[in-house]
């Protein structure tokens, strides 16, 4: 369920998921070889601060598109009514869930499928 109410706040606020996917490029020195190691170097800590800080800049530009939607995915993510929700600091709010590897996880999961995807030879 939250998948869906992401993907509405998405939507709504019209999110560059392709930004998102840059920046974790960027941290993965533009490879996408599937999840890598701190030996490879990349630093997942540093990566999920640098998409929790691009996701919370894009979403504070337009949160007003998306009010209610972000109150109902914050309650769902804390447990809790969207009353409740509203008084949730957001910046501490997303902290939490850019702490979760999970996250950078769907991204560079998202990251891998997009190069597999430039890479298959076109059909005429």
């Amino acid at each position: 369920k939250q998948g869906i109410k992401l993907s509405a706040i998405i939507d709504k606020i019209d999110i560059d998921v392709s930004k998102l996917v840059e920046v974790l490029r960027g941290e993965m020195g533009g490879k996408s070889q599937g999840k890598k190691d701190q030996e490879e170097g990349f630093d997942s800590k540093t990566a999920r601060m640098k998409l929790g800080l691009e996701l919370l800049m894009q979403i504070v530009r337009k949160a007003h598109k998306a009010e209610q939607e972000i109150y109902d995915f914050v309650a769902s993510a804390k447990d809790c009514t969207p009353e409740e929700a509203e008084k949730i600091n957001p910046i501490a709010f997303f902290k939490e869930l850019f702490a979760d590897s999970s996250v950078t996880d769907f991204f560079t999961d998202a990251l891998a499928s997009d190069d597999k995807d430039t890479k298959q030879p076109q059909k005429s």
